[in-house]
């Protein structure tokens, strides 16, 4: 048997893309490439979707009808008379990665002391990371939620039993102090998919 590397040029990925073929990516960089040449709205609309926290805000707005949110262009950052906010609120990028621009406004001075920060760092994000990773036109003012954050990961593909996941739990613990819990993935029928993998981390903890 003969094994051959093989990397298709970019008409072959995003006509396969456009087909339908699943993609998998280990670098959020990838996302623009995809958003500027692939003509498959499912997959496009869905990265510009999960991508863009005030679009998804607007999507589960439903689901807590009482959290403030507001968006705001990165120029009216300044003009923001934070006397009318509900602190304590965060301030993040609609569009972000790794915490970049995320602050936590408890009192009003922090409001200047944030966007004196988001001016003296942006040009470095920006020079890292293309706007679909890391946007800098708007930026979300949303309502602080006390308690755990949960961090949940999805290992999708068959493993045929051999995925070691004890590894992974080991890893987190040891380099981020991070408690790892690994289910098979059950759907709301019932029926249970044994080769994919629910991996939930308890990472942060706020305001507690």
């Amino acid at each position: 048997m003969v094994v051959r590397d093989y990397l298709a040029d970019d008409a072959e990925a995003a006509r396969r893309l456009e087909a339908g073929e699943r993609v998998y990516t280990n670098s959020e960089n990838a996302l623009a490439w995809i958003l500027e040449r692939v003509d498959n709205p499912v997959l496009t609309d869905a990265i510009r979707l999960f991508k863009d926290k005030a679009a998804m805000r607007e999507k589960l707005a439903a689901l807590n009808p009482g959290l403030f949110y507001a968006t705001v262009s990165r120029e009216e950052l300044d003009a923001v008379n934070v006397a009318d906010l509900p602190l304590p609120v965060v301030l993040k990028p609609s569009v972000g990665f790794c915490s970049m621009g995320v602050y936590v406004i408890g009192e009003p001075d922090d409001w200047a002391e944030a966007v004196s920060d988001i001016a003296r760092r942006e040009e470095g994000w920006h020079a890292r990371y293309p706007d679909s990773v890391v946007g800098g036109e708007t930026y979300i003012i949303e309502g602080f939620i006390a308690g755990t954050e949960y961090a949940f990961d999805w290992m999708d593909g068959k493993t045929n039993g051999n995925l070691d996941l004890d590894v992974l739990k080991a890893k987190m613990k040891d380099y981020a102090q991070m408690d790892c819990s690994v289910s098979p993935y059950t759907d709301d029928t019932g029926k249970a998919y044994d080769n994919y993998q629910l991996i939930m981390m308890d990472y942060l903890t706020y305001g507690e």
